[in-house]
């Protein structure tokens, strides 16, 4: 025999919107909480489980897809197979993961674990405070690292650009100057030394304040760029980086100390 099982909470003062259950085997517990789905939990004030073997748990918790869970004060687990924990999570791509209050991953096969990220990309991972991933294939650690793109990966403590490929750095254009000259010239050393550009990562550890520091860095065949961001033309500089099928990791944290 199938049963469900529901009760409200009844502390509030009025009318009380009774806890639902109405899956297969599901249980709702609290004030206005919602178990549509077979085998479905959901446990908190206006929670809802409306997939199939869904697990909300928390105020206003929502697990909607398939085998979803979501735990956390409107934590929310959208897509078949996701995971939400912690306050205003947000996971929406199918079979991935957010951990972490405020983060959200939108990508299929993704994974965010920590405050305040987002991760936007397929396959991709972001790990740390204020992180955003917007290209498949991404692995983002920290305030300022990124590794697994390219098989490159560095990062720089001055106003320089630095271009690196298969844990090597390959050039360097020193800070306190032309955003756009300093790209030129790591290309340049690069060259001079008969080494391949294209295919590299560069990191800088100021942002972009214009696109033309994306466009120098595509002509010598950069395929990922790593900055702080924080401009008011960030979107500008995202949008250029699309048109050249860049990858690009904002780690959120800028050390320029000049």
């Amino acid at each position: 025999m199938h049963t469900a099982f529901s009760a409200a909470h009844t502390g509030d003062k009025g009318s009380v919107p009774d806890a639902k259950a109405s899956g297969v085997n599901a249980t709702a517990l609290g004030w206005n909480s919602t178990a549509s789905g077979d085998g479905a939990v959901s446990i908190g004030h206006s929670s809802q489980a409306s997939g199939n073997m869904t697990t909300a748990l928390g105020t206003n918790a929502q697990a909607t897809g398939k085998n979803a869970t979501a735990l956390g004060h409107n934590a929310h687990a959208t897509a078949n197979g996701t995971v939400s924990l912690g306050k205003d999570s947000k996971a929406s791509g199918e079979n991935s993961t957010v951990i972490g209050a405020a983060s959200s991953v939108s990508g299929k096969d993704s994974v965010v674990i920590g405050h305040n990220s987002t991760v936007s990309a397929n396959n991709s991972v972001a790990i740390g405070s204020n992180q955003t991933v917007t290209r498949d294939n991404t692995v983002s650690v920290g305030e300022r690292t990124v590794s697994n793109i390219k098989d490159g990966k560095e990062f720089v403590k001055s106003n320089a650009i630095v271009y690196a490929k298969d844990n090597q750095t390959i050039g360097i254009g020193a800070g306190q100057m032309s955003r756009v000259y300093s790209a030129k010239i790591a290309g340049i050393k690069a060259q001079d030394e008969g080494l391949e550009v294209a295919g590299c990562v560069m990191a800088s550890d100021a942002f972009f304040p214009f696109r033309d520091g994306i466009d120098a860095a595509a002509k010598v065949g950069i395929q990922c760029i790593i900055h702080p961001g924080g401009s008011m033309r960030d979107q500008e500089v995202i949008d250029a980086a699309d048109e050249h099928n860049m990858v690009m990791v904002l780690t959120g944290m800028r050390h320029f100390r000049h």
